[in-house]
Order: structure tokens, then sequence, then C-alpha cells
């Protein structure tokens, strides 16, 4: 027919002609295969534990940042409404693997960098050290790295 695939395509669109049913079917069943780099198709309410938190799938759009939620977020949005501009959802515990309503509070950036100093000055002062020492030695690696 000597003509491209853009002209195809723009042809088959203004006389509305599509794609059937069954090759979109077919399709969707080959995401998630070898070589495809779309997200798994998992299904909607699906928890999983990524950098150590929860998240629940919440749409199936192939967008990750659209597609999932924190699950202490949705569960602090369900029971108290939605989280204001700049505040975020922390646990009392500090541990993220507890996301009972309780053990959620809403705090500002700022209150919880006073937070993590509060407890930083309550580390025996050899610790601080320590841990300041071995910082010191990362930055250093990290230098020497880069330099190469």
């Amino acid at each position: 027919m000597n003509r491209t695939v853009g002209t195809l395509q723009v042809m088959a669109s203004r006389l509305g002609v599509g794609k059937s049913s069954s090759h979109e079917y077919a399709r969707l069943s080959r995401i998630g295969r070898k070589g495809d780099h779309r997200t798994r198709c998992l299904p909607i309410g699906h928890l999983r534990i990524r950098c150590g938190y929860q998240e629940r799938k919440i749409a199936n759009t192939g967008l990750l940042a659209d597609d999932w939620i924190s699950e202490h977020r949705r569960l602090w949005e369900e029971n108290n409404g939605p989280v204001p501009d700049g505040d975020v959802v922390f646990f009392k515990d500090g541990d993220p693997m507890n996301c009972e309503p309780e053990n959620l509070n809403l705090a500002t950036h700022a209150d919880l960098l006073k937070r993590g100093r509060e407890q930083w000055i309550k580390l025996p002062l050899c610790v601080r050290q320590a841990i300041s020492a071995a910082r010191k030695l990362e930055r250093t690696i990290r230098g020497i790295e880069d330099e190469k």
C-alpha cells in the first residue's frame, strides 16, 4: 500500500476504525511477561512493602505514582480526612509496619526535624561521636570513588 504506519493510524482514526476488544485483551495478557517493562497487573487492593513501608494499589493506570498510596496515609485519610499541604503522617512508635490508626499522627516537616533532633540528643555522647565518624568515613569513601 506504500503508506507509513502513522498515516494508516490517522486514516483509521478519521474513519472511526479501531482495534477489536480481542486485540486489547491479547495486549493486556502480555503485560508482565519477560521483556515487558510495564507494571505487573496486580489487583486493586493489593498490599506490598516498598522501602520498609506498606503501600496499597488503588488504581490500574500503569503509572506507579498514581496507582499506589502509602497504607498509613490512606488509613489516616480514611479516618481523619485529607492530609493538609506541608504536613506528613508519621508513626508514634517509629514502626512503619504498625499502621493502626491509634499509632498514626500528623505533623509538619519542622516538627519531625525537631523530634529527630531530640532523639539524637538523647543518645549517649560516645554513640553520637561514633555515628558522626562513620558518616564522615562514608563521605570520604564516596569522594574517593567519585574521583576515579
